[in-house]
């Protein structure tokens, strides 16, 4: 098996040009999808994923894609979308592995979100990084503190569902005007 890290996330807010936070730290916080979703992909078992309205669904993706030969899984959302993708919220309640969404979104009426993006294949030594990155523009004449992040998965099976909630140590402040860059990293150690 190839061993993976423990994803980072990395955090730029910037006003005018100029970078006036940056953060780096370990994503200690998968969810019970995430574990189900390996396991259903890897073991080619049904599992229950619950989505993120709540509601629960049994899926098998591995068999979905050697059925129909895609699988349609991805973090890809559309400029606007605040729905799967990368998102942020206000809430400080400590993770749950049963958590299914953030506890208090902040919704594109208040920020706007751009486009969740996959960033190419990096090498850095002896390891590949794939970049989940999405930007948001706090619109609203409001600051916000940002307690939590997540990352909500869309598939053609299962629909949309998280896979980490991370639950800040200390709230990122985004101020009016200013945008927020947020990017979980994903490397592999090659054999």
């Amino acid at each position: 098996m190839i061993p993976f890290e423990t994803p980072e996330i990395e955090a730029l807010v910037w006003k005018r040009r100029k970078i006036i936070d940056k953060r780096r730290w370990k994503s200690h916080s998968p969810v019970m999808n995430y574990i189900n979703a390996l396991k259903s992909f890897y073991g080619n078992a049904s599992v229950p994923i619950v989505r993120t309205d709540g509601s629960e669904v049994s899926v098998s993706p591995y068999s979905y894609w050697c059925n129909r030969g895609h699988a349609q899984m991805h973090a890809g959302a559309g400029y606007g979308d605040d729905s799967y993708g990368i998102q942020i919220g206000t809430s400080d309640d400590p993770h749950s592995l049963s958590d299914y969404c953030l506890h208090a979104k902040i919704t594109q009426d208040y920020v706007e979100y751009g486009y969740t993006t996959v960033e190419g294949i990096v090498t850095v030594e002896d390891k590949k990084a794939i970049v989940i990155a999405r930007t948001f523009y706090n619109k609203s004449p409001s600051d916000f503190s940002i307690k939590e992040v997540g990352m909500v998965m869309y598939t053609s099976s299962a629909g949309k569902f998280l896979i980490f909630r991370d639950v800040l140590s200390s709230p990122l402040l985004l101020p009016v005007g200013a945008g927020l860059t947020l990017r979980y990293i994903f490397t592999v150690y090659l054999p």
